[in-house]
């Protein structure tokens, strides 16, 4: 049932961690402490995340800040961010045929840098061309949403989910309640 970086990606994960197939009868003891070690990062983050929203809704802040880093967004495997994330990216790219989100000017953008991060160990994104994407991905699926065009907002899921991986991949796990973005690396 655990899942937290998809379930393809955690099997990929846990298959490269613990260095055995998940068939080989060894595997399962060493995964299930891995899952239990991410799991209780997780718990520490989202009752860290419950007294942070505590305090910003008595000052009068009700809701969350869009791309606000919370226990659940970006999706991840927590204690190893960078690591989870090359797994969900490398999953997403084998196993999705998306041709809605590669025909689209903002998915080429995402995928090629999904390609490069996956490529090469490159320390940085490309800051200057996946901001514009991020915002645009955020707009989409938060202010204008589903009704007004749907498959416009399916890629912008996407977008937004691929886009919150590689920031993952490049710098790690962002500070809980600040918003991730890529203009302030």
């Amino acid at each position: 049932m655990a899942q937290p970086i998809g379930f393809n990606a955690t099997w990929s994960y846990l298959q490269e961690k613990v260095g055995r197939p998940w068939r080989d009868p060894e595997f399962l003891l060493p995964a299930i402490a891995l899952l239990e070690a991410q799991r209780a990062i997780h718990l520490a983050v989202a009752s860290e995340y419950a007294n942070l929203r505590r305090h910003q809704k008595s000052a009068g802040n009700r809701s969350p800040r869009r791309g606000d880093v919370t226990p659940e967004s970006p999706r991840r495997w927590h204690g190893d961010e960078p690591l989870g994330a090359v797994h969900a990216l490398r999953t997403w790219r084998q196993l999705r045929n998306d041709r809605d989100v590669a025909r689209h000017p903002q998915g080429r953008i995402v995928l090629a840098e999904v390609d490069r991060a996956l490529a090469t160990p490159a320390q940085t994104a490309n800051h200057a061309e996946l901001q514009p994407v991020l915002e645009w991905a955020r707009r989409q699926v938060h202010v204008i949403g589903w009704e007004t065009d749907p498959a416009e907002y399916q890629v912008a899921w996407v977008l937004d989910y691929l886009l919150g991986q590689l920031h993952l991949r490049f710098y790690g796990a962002a500070p809980i309640g600040s918003v991730w973005n890529f203009t302030e690396h």
